[in-house]
């Protein structure tokens, strides 16, 4: 179970699979694809496994964003990293207008199929298995095009991030500033190759819901593209009520090659 709580939630949506626009004679060029792209799916999703049907897939019909993907296109081939989930990394290819990756964790496999439309949307559905077992049906998806902003997002997990990666940077975590059960879950980011750099720039791509299970909280993180030297990174930061930091990951990247 531990293995579909990664990309395969973060990545399950919602609209169905019939219901995706049909395109004529479209070209899709890699700076069109090559970007960020949102990913919105159900609030919540469960699985139910039997010895002969296999894993089956239950979720609200109720959405949210649930994720921000960077998807890098060369030639045929095509790559993404997202900034949630446990296996954040796929690989896969593009074929005209249509687009396939696949993702592995552990014994654990997503495969999203999709099509591309003429105004910035891909539709299509997600499948996979597990060793020994196989998902019945598929999870309806859809993802977004996210437009970069011109000018910097004033936030306020802005200013928390910038203090996480000051902390990671020094590798010391400053108690008062991070819920009492954060502290361990952001401490694994100092394994994040970049947490030592000596300065990160952050630009602001977009908000994601975290809820993977009925008796998880919502979280409403926000996400960032942070680079620092020639290196890049999806990072996500949650805050409190209170103000405090709640969660805090990093995703390592590579640079998109085109907008």
């Amino acid at each position: 179970m531990r293995y579909f709580r990664s990309t395969f939630l973060a990545l399950a949506l919602v609209l169905p699979v019939s219901s995706a626009v049909a395109v004529t004679e479209l070209v899709v060029t890699a700076p069109r694809l090559s970007g960020y792209w949102s990913v919105t799916g159900p609030n919540l999703i469960q699985f139910k496994i039997g010895p002969l049907s296999g894993i089956r897939v239950i979720y609200s019909g109720e959405t949210d964003v649930r994720d921000i993907c960077l998807l890098r296109h060369q030639g045929s081939g095509l790559s993404a990293t997202c900034s949630a989930g446990l296996s954040s990394n796929a690989d896969g290819g593009v074929d005209g207008d249509r687009i396939r990756l696949r993702w592995w964790s552990g014994p654990a496999n997503l495969i999203f199929n999709g099509q591309w439309d003429r105004v910035g949307t891909i539709e299509g559905a997600f499948s996979g298995g597990l060793v020994g077992l196989k998902v019945t049906g598929s999870i309806p998806a859809s993802l977004h095009k996210v437009i970069l902003p011109t000018a910097g997002e004033n936030r306020a997990t802005l200013a928390a991030a910038q203090n996480v990666l000051a902390d990671l940077r020094q590798r010391v975590l400053i108690r008062k500033n991070y819920e009492p059960g954060a502290i361990k879950r952001v401490w694994r980011a100092v394994a994040w190759p970049d947490a030592g750099e000596a300065s990160h720039q952050l630009t602001y791509l977009g908000a994601i819901h975290v809820h993977w299970q009925q008796h998880q909280p919502d979280l409403l993180e926000d996400v960032y593209e942070v680079r620092s030297g020639n290196h890049l990174a999806l990072c996500r930061i949650s805050l409190s009520t209170h103000g405090l930091v709640n969660d805090f990951a990093c995703q390592e990247a590579a640079a998109p090659t085109g907008g």
